[in-house]
């Protein structure tokens, strides 16, 4: 992400803070080197479709086109900028939150739970403490109200906390759905001095392989946007493994998270495409498998920073 003016971050930094709380309170998450404030955009209105079977989540999102803006341009929003006020979108609709995929997040981690963990964009904390670490530290810039969190938060950028860290004093760094939204110079930087010997960072990204419900005219138009940027180190980069997670949904559910552009790819689609994808989504659906890309590294001989770790390498 590029630096804003010097001059203008701690007014913006305060700014959004209040903004997230006061607009959606605890059903914001913030992402690590977010510092911009949030424009009031699609927030959620009396006539959206209910989903009373919806699930909770807490990702947040680029900022999405406006209405006129996306029938006049197909250039997308810069991913370092969160629309709070969509927040509660995320919270009712977001296809990624699940039981099923966050159980299989937690199950791929285990391996380094044993000891000191960090969650970078923790929101309410439903990662750590479904994990169960040995130490768990859970870091959000603009968590939840306390009473809303399910494990005690800590109130940071993700980077200025790594920062704070001392050498080779953690064993697991982890982010879900987030890692996109980083400065990776600084956080690879970070994570090669932070990191134990045998430490890893894992990313966890939604993946354009993910069938969804196999649809094969859907997917095309889905995957066609947003997805040049993952958890890779390069655009080059393939993923260290990749979960295949089945989850119960319904059409309305699909359809909820694609008119309320929960993902930043639809985010950057038109109402005209939103529409037709909509009307691709079969009426009897009960069932949505979900890919995860992960991305697992490790800290770099010279320490300058990090390495990606192959399958073949995995614990």
């Amino acid at each position: 992400l590029k630096p804003r003016m010097a001059a203008l971050w701690g007014y913006q930094a305060t700014a959004g803070r209040m903004l997230s709380r006061q607009l959606v309170g605890p059903l914001g998450r913030s992402l690590a080197r977010l510092r911009v404030i949030p424009s009031v955009r699609h927030s959620l209105t009396a006539d959206s479709p209910a989903d009373p079977a919806s699930k909770e989540c807490w990702r947040p999102a680029n900022l999405p086109l406006s209405r006129s803006e996306s029938k006049t341009t197909t250039a997308a929003r810069p991913l370092d900028l969160w629309d709070a006020t969509t927040a509660e979108a995320h919270v009712r609709y977001n296809i990624s939150d699940h039981e099923s995929i966050w159980l299989g997040i937690v199950e791929h981690c285990k391996p380094y739970s044993e000891g000191r963990v960090v969650d970078l964009g923790a929101g309410d904390g439903t990662l750590g403490a479904l994990l169960q670490a040995r130490e768990m530290v859970n870091v959000d810039p603009y968590p939840p109200a306390p009473e809303k969190c399910k494990v005690k938060i800590t109130e940071s950028d993700g980077v200025d906390y790594l920062r704070s860290q001392p050498d080779q004093s953690i064993d697991l760094v982890v982010a879900s759905f987030a890692v996109h939204f980083m400065d990776r110079e600084q956080l690879d930087k970070e994570l090669g001095r932070v990191l134990k010997p045998d430490g890893r960072a894992i990313w966890f990204s939604f993946s354009g392989t993910s069938p969804i419900f196999g649809g094969e005219a859907f997917n095309q138009i889905y995957f066609s946007v947003g997805f040049d940027r993952d958890g890779g180190a390069s655009d080059s980069s393939k993923p260290t493994d990749v979960l295949k997670i089945p989850r119960q949904a319904t059409a309305q559910d699909l359809r909820n998270h694609i008119q309320h552009r929960c993902h930043s790819n639809v985010r950057q689609m038109s109402d005209e495409t939103i529409s037709e994808l909509v009307s691709l989504i079969p009426p009897g659906l009960d069932l949505l498998t979900i890919h995860l890309d992960v991305f697992e590294f490790q800290p770099s001989e010279s320490r300058e920073g990090v390495v990606q770790v192959s399958s073949r390498s995995r614990v």
